[in-house]
């Protein structure tokens, strides 16, 4: 369809456009300029939601011209905004009032869009050259990624109505920290590389505090959105990946440092990385049992490479508590204070015992010898 065309029909569908529904708040949409930008703006995302199984460039196309749009959009309601301010300095009014906090309202869902795109945008690019910095340990793309995300939402959090609203201020605020802890994950991978575990670990420990902060600063919910269409949701399942992949690699950050002492100890640093690399933090090796417990049962992880070998687990060391029979202390002092009647003291031919008058050396007496065995 030749754009003029394109342009036209978006101007007839945008008068139709007449109002803006966002958090459960609907506002009205006076300026058709804006409503033109809004509505190309939906359109593209629109199709880039349709477009999701494209690859990675064609994806990252699509964000270039939804990120222009919503730029646009920003742009006029930016100027909607300036133009309110000034109006509303020489004459104010209950209607003025009402117009202003329609027209924020309205920058401050455009802006957000754009943001949040951007964050997306971001999000995809980290995702396509994640295997890339696994492979050859540069963490500092995905460094700088994260920190452009956290600067976007720094954006979004001195939006006027965000301010104004506790629950997106508290969301916004979760989401930031959620970002913050993956890029802890990222500078302790660069640190790891660098061969710097004991800082590795302590980034690891900072990645999972901001974690445990994400779910209390959101009240103890998920660190979600209450828009089911908000682009920047965040789900549950995102925030047990997170843990899951801070918990692997801080075990392995951990065990390389210790490996390295040993290796420091005995005068021999080069088998570090050889047995770094032939550790495995796979979660289905958490529940299988040691090898002394299946004896009888054929081994299905045994040696494969002696470069990588993969050695069972023979023993859980420490052992796990069993409970043992035994007969508790307290059994034999309370059996020293029992009072038996005198005649079964006649049948066995024995003189009756007398108590002192403090009965406090036969009280003694009696538990010392009950403790050992001495009644």
């Amino acid at each position: 369809m030749p754009q003029d065309v394109l342009a036209q029909t978006r101007q007839q569908r945008a008068e139709s456009l007449t109002s803006i529904t966002w958090r459960g708040r609907t506002v009205s949409l006076k300026n058709p300029d804006l409503a033109v930008a809004i509505l190309k703006a939906q359109e593209v995302s629109t199709e880039l939601e349709e477009r999701a199984a494209e690859t990675a460039e064609g994806q990252l196309e699509l964000y270039d011209k939804v990120l222009e749009a919503y730029a646009e959009a920003e742009k006029i309601a930016k100027k909607s905004v300036k133009d309110d301010e000034a109006a509303t300095a020489k004459v104010k009014s209950s209607k003025s009032s009402k117009s202003t906090e329609e027209v924020r309202f309205l920058y401050t869902y455009v802006a957000y869009y754009l943001q949040a795109r951007t964050i997306q945008r971001n999000l995809l690019l980290a995702e396509s050259i994640k295997i890339r910095t696994e492979i050859d340990g540069r963490s500092q793309d995905m460094v700088k990624l994260y920190d452009d995300i956290l600067k976007s939402l720094d954006i979004v959090r001195d939006l006027p109505v965000v301010q104004q609203d506790n629950v997106l201020e508290q969301e916004i605020e979760a989401k930031a920290l959620y970002f913050k802890a993956w890029r802890s994950v990222y500078v302790a991978t660069a640190y790891t590389t660098l061969s710097k575990y004991a800082e590795a670990v302590a980034l690891f420990d900072r990645a999972q505090q901001h974690v445990t902060r994400a779910r209390g600063s959101n009240r103890g919910k998920s660190v979600t959105s209450g828009d089911e269409d908000d682009p920047l949701s965040v789900n549950e399942a995102d925030v047990v990946s997170l843990e899951k992949s801070i918990r692997g690699r801080k075990c392995k950050a951990h065990a390389a440092w210790y490996l390295e002492l040993d290796a420091e100890r005995d005068g021999d640093a080069t088998d570090v990385e050889k047995k770094l690399a032939a550790m495995r933090i796979d979660e289905k090796d958490v529940d299988e049992p040691a090898l002394i417990d299946r004896l009888n049962t054929y081994p299905t992880n045994l040696p494969t490479l002696k470069s990588h070998p993969n050695v069972p687990r023979l023993v859980d060391f420490p052992p796990a508590f069993r409970p043992i029979p035994a007969k508790p202390l307290f059994f034999d002092i309370a059996f020293n204070h029992v009072e038996y009647p005198n005649s079964l003291l006649d049948r066995a031919g024995k003189p009756q015992q007398t108590t002192s008058a403090t009965g406090v050396t036969s009280g003694l007496s009696k538990m010392l010898g009950g403790w050992w065995g001495n009644r």
